[in-house]
């Protein structure tokens, strides 16, 4: 699959746990955070717990820039 989706405030409980879901399910997933760091460390975790997948770790404003789908 190669739509991407794009989760604002994705490092919280509830965006976190759909954006794992989301990247099991085959979906390219950005974790949009007002903090660059704390979004690439979620997406890295991400990444981690489910074995793989494509998470981008990404500032509010360049989440909703290279969104197909926008999660908020």
């Amino acid at each position: 699959m190669t739509e991407s989706v794009s989760i604002l405030g994705g490092t919280g409980n509830l965006g976190f746990g759909l954006a794992v879901r989301l990247g099991a399910a085959g979906y390219t997933v950005c974790l949009g955070s007002r903090d660059r760091e704390r979004a690439r460390d979620a997406a890295a975790r991400a990444r981690d717990l489910i074995g793989g997948g494509t998470f981008i770790g990404c500032l509010n404003d360049e989440a909703v820039a290279q969104a197909d789908r926008l999660i908020g």
